[in-house]
């Protein structure tokens, strides 16, 4: 998969969403989040430590993913894809190799765990995209 800056995630965002306009064809934003495990909050945790679980989740990520999506970090702890031509379903098969890649490297027991919001992206003037406000981002900045 294609790795790049949130600013070319953004032009490549913009981009596609002017192709769909035209193709028709499907596309999906997915937002992956790193966290504790609820069980594990407010335990100590070395930055050394959630940065080792984040590179994994790039890992996962990157190896989940076909050569022509493309991701960026959008968060101290989270990745942000763009998926083009896919169903819903196929979004979910995706996330569950990403869940299963992730797993692999830090182990069932890790107090680490993915969350995921997936969101079909409408192009304007579709009666579906009248009762939708569009998707606003803003740069990220963490430590």
């Amino acid at each position: 998969a294609f790795n790049c800056s949130y600013d070319s995630f953004m032009v490549t965002y913009r981009y596609e969403m002017r192709k769909i306009e035209r193709t028709g064809e499907s596309l999906y934003l997915v937002l992956c989040s790193l966290t504790e495990k609820e069980n594990d909050k407010g335990s100590r945790m070395s930055d050394s430590q959630f940065e080792k679980a984040v590179r994994h989740l790039e890992d996962a990520v990157r190896l989940s993913l076909r050569r022509a999506d493309v991701y960026t970090r959008y968060g101290r702890n989270q990745y942000l894809m763009l998926l083009v031509g896919l169903k819903q379903e196929d979004c979910a098969m995706i996330f569950e190799r990403i869940q299963g890649k992730f797993e692999r490297a830090v182990g069932k027991k890790s107090r680490f765990q993915i969350n995921q919001f997936i969101s079909p992206l409408i192009t304007r003037g579709s009666k579906a995209a009248e009762s939708q406000a569009p998707l606003k981002f803003s740069r990220s900045q963490w430590n």
